[in-house]
């Protein structure tokens, strides 16, 4: 089955597919994981289908309450969180963070 806009979200953040994903016998709960230091999705262990398929696709990323040490600067966080989505992904194309 493939859904338009696939989301999976909780307290801790949000990963938001772009175009339509198929999820036909994903079991989510070992496939994807989204915590307070960080989402990761296909953990090592797991078989990751081809660039493009399944889960293995482009998303947006949001992260809710992320916390860093205080005389850490903006630009260190940034580079911390780029570095593992690079760790993450195959293709690193575009990373926004904002500050609130």
């Amino acid at each position: 089955m493939e859904i338009e806009g696939f989301t999976i979200l909780n307290k801790h953040g949000m990963i938001e597919f772009e175009g339509f994903t198929d999820v036909t016998y994903l079991n989510l709960d070992k496939l994807v994981d989204i915590d307070q230091n960080g989402i990761e999705v296909y953990p090592e262990n797991v078989k990751k289908p081809p660039l493009g398929k399944k889960l293995n696709k482009s998303a947006i990323l949001t992260f809710n309450k992320c916390r860093y040490s205080k005389k850490m600067s903006h630009k260190k966080v940034l580079k911390k969180l780029i570095k593992k989505a690079e760790d993450q992904v195959e293709l690193f194309l575009l990373f926004y963070l904002f500050f609130c």
